[in-house]
C-alpha cells in the first residue's frame, strides 16, 4: 500500500492483470457485435443521407470508442 498525500492507493494483485483484461476483451468483443447489428438495423430503417450519419455513429459508439478503452 502506498500513501500519497493522506489518500490511500491499492494496487492490484500479481495475478489480477491477466484476468481484468481478457474479461476487457470479451466485453469490448461483445460490444463490437452488438454494434454492427444496431449499425446494419438503422442502415436498413433509414433513409440514404440519414443511413450515412447513422453509421458513422454507431460505427463510432460501438465499435472504435471500446477499442480505444482497450
Amino acid at each position: 500500500m502506498t500513501y500519497i498525500h493522506n489518500f490511500k492507493i491499492t494496487l492490484p494483485e500479481k495475478g489480477d492483470y491477466g484476468k481484468m483484461d481478457a474479461k476487457k476483451i470479451v466485453t469490448i468483443t461483445v460490444d463490437a457485435s452488438a454494434g454492427f447489428i444496431v449499425a446494419l438495423t438503422g442502415f436498413k430503417m433509414t433513409p440514404f443521407p440519414l443511413d450515412i450519419i447513422w453509421g458513422a455513429f454507431n460505427i463510432w459508439l460501438w465499435i472504435v470508442s471500446p477499442t480505444v478503452i482497450l
